[in-house]
């Protein structure tokens, strides 16, 4: 219900104030109805100031008030002049009623606005005032303000007719008096906005909209009110929601204080673009095109916009894009994209990387966009010539001109590369991790078993030990050296900053290093032996030894460590003989030379297999007493020339035979010398025959395949147990040495005037051989006996054992006698009277034990364990080694009623001729010896 009271001077419940039901029929309007037109061209007498004074102005107004209401629509009088009253002001362009209501769905009848019009008090200008909405048949009015938009106006319209020639033509418009224009249309179905008067378009510096909206609720003057004409004279249209909403979208695609969706910059893109690539694509012909690259298509271009059609619809407008503003509005909601004004980058962001303009940058850039600052061009030139990476594609054709000078100038003084990086901000350096990375493996560093080590051509050379740290001294010293600035201050920068990043990030570099490919190394193999000398590469198989010229083998990598330090010149078993090696293991060793050559080739071959795992015990047949010093150090020793050997003392098998391997860098021989005279030789078991692991203090646990494993060798004076293990059995090999050398008879040094091998092949020893001075006869002979070893070792692959009697009788005294040999000479006392009886009982052998060690004041824990069982099986071990006597135990005897169990005894001619036989002398003439 709408009502008018002011200051209460009318009823409310007049009866010309009707409800849509009680307007009568004739008086109600269709969209069929005739709508009259009226021209207002004519000016209208100004003396015809007020209604209530000038009867034909009111006649005029109240003619053209009759057509509208005759076109349906809801009308109300308005002010055309502002008012002053007792009550206060009243504003121009407001309806001369008290109040009314917003949602307005029916409309006055002719009778109710004749009666307002003469309303009692009104003493100005009154105009008609057309209400929008249902009223007037879904009435929309598009205001459009030329003062708050100087030329909107002109461009609105271009824009409707450029995209919609047939719907302009159909508007009807009328025009202010201040030059702005109200566009009239229905729409054939009540559309709903959010607001009676929603403002559509507001320029920028203006707090007005320029182009806003009647629609349900709202009000607009019409002619002849207040100089309100008609521009464009057709009736009143009724178009589609679609029109109607196309009408508002061009309208909006003029606001500008919305700020569009745009990405921002930062201070980095401040810093360094002079224009941004995001700002760099919004202006570039490529912004255009970003709906279409995404399945739209191009509904019509005009000098103003380009519209689109989204994807899945037939036609229409549903974004367009400001030529002018270069930016995008979108209408529709029917896509990914709200209704709102982009930028053409935040678009495509959007679009095409679902807004993560972070992933967009990279994208932008790689296609050329964005104009950087020189300055910043200048110091990344310097930076790419320095790393050797590219320049960014969208630097300046100067800046990739400049970066190809700087380049040609840094390759003449680092034809490869460098690990360090140019801080141009703060003209500094730094060591790049990944730069020194890919630097030491272009130049070869690799790490192998846990160590650096640089090929260098067809070599491989070993970074050398610093203590606890992996090769770092030699690794750093290598990478100082390659600091080759002229510039004296900028070296010493460089160099600083090498030094403190190398003290606190070394070792880890060093186990970051790219792994040596070892499929490329020459090494030996189950069937073929690989030496190395200055000259030649000598190939050894069970068939012969060959000579080979490096080039042959130019696709393998060789290490330097393993090229020995002479030329190789091979020489027959006659010099091999005569030479002063070979005449030493002549002297030094008891037994077959055979034998001794292949310990020798099972040692120097280069190569083992778990089923190879033997371990090469170097003995001595003598008394310990007697000093030592036969040569099984030298033995080894020597070997150092032909490979490499670690020499580390014995007492490690006792305490912790895995500190063998933490000590071990990889030499191929490992010699434990000085045992102890009490060792389980079972603990080297696992070392000698099955992989291990190596735990240093600075690096990880390192699995170490057998075949990389060393071979072991043992010595000592002490004899060794080799009986109560299977496993220790069947690996130990046994060399006697004879004795010949020795501290207390001769020494190595006394018997050939000097330290071998630097008394070999000098002038002295030439002469007194017979040779020609200068030769190499002792140096030759060295390597070819060696060499021939090896060959005759690949011949079976097998060592065989060798037993040399004396060292089983120190074998015998460590297992009985606790490596003494007091047992033996006891036994040696008393087997004769023993042989003399018919037999002996257990009882009695074990009273003989225990009063022989009590006199030789033998402990407790010294003494056989087993009981006498274990005592029968020295005994009996020992008479049929060293073949003095028989000892047959265990058989069962009645004594004294009683079955015991008996040991008959049968002396031998060593020990004076044939079994004693008589009457067996008296209990109480038994003594301990």
């Amino acid at each position: 219900m709408s009502n008018f009271n002011s200051d209460n001077e009318l009823d409310e419940t007049l009866p010309w104030l009707n409800r849509p039901d009680e307007i009568p029929d004739e008086q109600q309007q269709t969209e069929a109805s005739p709508e009259l037109t009226f021209d207002l061209s004519e000016p209208v007498d100004p003396s015809l100031s007020t209604l209530s004074h000038v009867e034909d102005y009111s006649l005029l107004l109240w003619q053209e008030m009759k057509k509208y209401h005759e076109m349906g629509l809801s009308m109300i009088w308005g002010r055309a002049e502002d008012e002053y009253t007792k009550a206060g002001k009243k504003k121009a362009k407001t309806p001369i009623v008290g109040t009314w209501s917003s949602e307005i769905e029916s409309r006055y009848t002719l009778d109710a606005l004749g009666k307002m019009m003469h309303k009692p008090g009104v003493t100005v200008k009154i105009a008609p005032i057309i209400i929008c909405g249902k009223g007037s048949g879904n009435l929309m009015v598009i205001d459009i303000d030329v003062k708050y938009g100087p030329g909107i106006d002109a461009k609105y319209f271009k824009a409707i007719q450029d995209l919609y020639p047939d719907l302009w033509k159909r508007l009807r418009i009328h025009k202010t008096p201040s030059g702005g224009y109200h566009i009239l249309y229905r729409t054939v179905v009540f559309v709903e906005m959010e607001k009676a008067n929603p403002k559509l378009a507001t320029l920028e510096g203006q707090t007005e909209a320029c182009i806003e909206m009647r629609t349900h609720g709202g009000y607009a003057m019409a002619p002849p009110g207040v100089e309100y004409t008609v521009h464009q004279d057709v009736p009143i249209p009724t178009i589609t929601v679609e029109e109607h909403e196309a009408l508002v979208a061009l309208a909006v695609i003029f606001n500008e204080v919305v700020k569009p969706k745009f990405i921002r910059s930062t201070k980095t893109y401040d810093s360094v673009y002079d224009e941004n690539p995001f700002e760099h694509f919004n202006s570039s012909p490529a912004a255009e095109k970003i709906l279409e690259n995404n399945g739209w298509e191009v509904y019509k271009e005009t000098e103003q916009f380009i519209h689109f059609t989204r994807p899945g619809k037939d036609g229409g407008v549903s974004a367009s894009f400001i030529k002018d503003k270069r930016l995008y509005h979108v209408f529709t909601s029917s896509t990914s994209l709200e209704p709102e004004t982009f930028t053409p980058a935040f678009l495509r962001c959007k679009l095409e990387h679902n807004g993560e303009y972070k992933q967009f940058y990279p994208v932008l850039c790689k296609e050329g966009f964005g104009k950087h600052k020189r300055d910043y061009e200048a110091k990344v030139i310097r930076k790419a010539a320095e790393t050797g990476k590219p320049l960014p594609a969208n630097f300046s054709p100067e800046a990739h001109d400049e970066l190809k000078v700087a380049i040609e100038a840094k390759n003449s003084k680092y034809p490869h590369s460098i690990y360090w990086e140019y801080n141009p901000s703060n003209d500094s350096y730094s060591i790049q991790r990944q730069l020194l990375k890919d630097f030491l493996f272009s130049w070869g560093v690799r790490l192998h078993n846990g160590e650096p080590c640089i090929i260098e051509g067809q070599f491989i050379r070993k970074l050398k030990e610093s203590k606890k740290q992996n090769g770092t001294r030699d690794l750093y010293d290598f990478l100082a050296s390659w600091i080759r600035e002229e510039e004296q201050q900028v070296y010493l920068k460089i160099q600083h900053e090498l030094s403190k990043f190398w003290q606190g990030s070394g070792e880890f570099i060093v186990t970051i290093l790219s792994k040596l490919d070892t499929s490329k190394i020459l090494k030996s193999n189950a069937k073929t032996c690989y030496k190395f000398f200055r000259n030649k590469i000598v190939e050894i198989t069970k068939d012969g030894v060959y000579e080979l010229d490096y080039e042959e083998r130019i696709d393998n990598l060789i290490w330097a460590e393993a090229v020995i330090d002479r030329d190789w010149n091979y020489v027959g078993p006659e010099v091999q003989e005569k030479c002063m090696y070979g005449d030493f293991l002549r002297k030094a060793i008891n037994g077959d030379q055979k034998y001794v050559r292949m310990i020798i080739g099972f040692l120097c071959n280069g190569y083992k297999t778990d089923s190879e795992g033997y371990l090469i015990a170097l003995m001595e047949p003598m008394d310990a007493s007697m000093g030592g010093g036969t040569g099984k150090g030298f033995f080894i020793k020597i070997l150092r020339f032909w490979t490499s050997v670690l020499i580390t003392n014995g007492l490690a098998v006792k305490k912790d035979i895995d500190q063998l391997i933490q000590n071990w860098t990889g030499e191929e021989i490992v010699h434990l010398s000085d045992l102890p005279k009490w060792v389980n030789l079972a603990d080297l078991k696992h070392v000698v025959t099955d992989d291990s692991q190596r735990k240093l203090l600075y690096k990880d646990i390192q699995n170490i395949p057998v075949e990389d494993m060393p071979k072991f060798a043992i010595s000592g004076q002490y004899g060794l147990d080799t009986e109560g293990d299977g496993g220790v059995k069947g690996r130990i090999r046994q060399l006697a040495f004879s004795g010949y050398f020795g501290r207390l008879i001769n020494t190595i040094r006394d018997e050939y005037g000097g330290d071998c091998p630097q008394v070999w092949d000098t002038p002295e020893r030439c002469k007194a051989m017979g040779w020609e001075e200068g030769s190499t006869n002792d140096w030759d002979g060295y390597f070819s006996y060696i060499a021939d070893s090896v060959k005759d070792y690949l011949g079976s692959r097998r060592l065989e054992m060798a037993e040399d009697p004396g060292l089983w009788l120190k074998g015998w005294d460590v297992r009985f006698s606790n490596g003494d040999s007091w047992l033996r000479e006891a036994i040696e006392a008393k087997i004769a009277d023993w042989a003399k009886l018919e037999y002996v009982t257990n009882g009695q052998i074990w009273e003989w034990y225990e009063g022989v060690c009590k006199a030789c004041s033998i402990p407790q824990q010294a003494r056989i364990k087993g009981g006498v069982g274990r005592l029968h099986k020295g005994l009996c071990e020992y008479g049929e080694k060293s073949g003095l006597y028989e000892y047959d135990h265990g058989r069962r005897e009645s004594i004294d009623m009683i079955q015991q169990r008996v040991v008959k005894i049968k002396v031998w001619e060593k020990m004076g001729g044939m079994p004693y036989e008589g009457d067996p002398p008296d209990k109480e003439e038994e003594l301990p010896f």
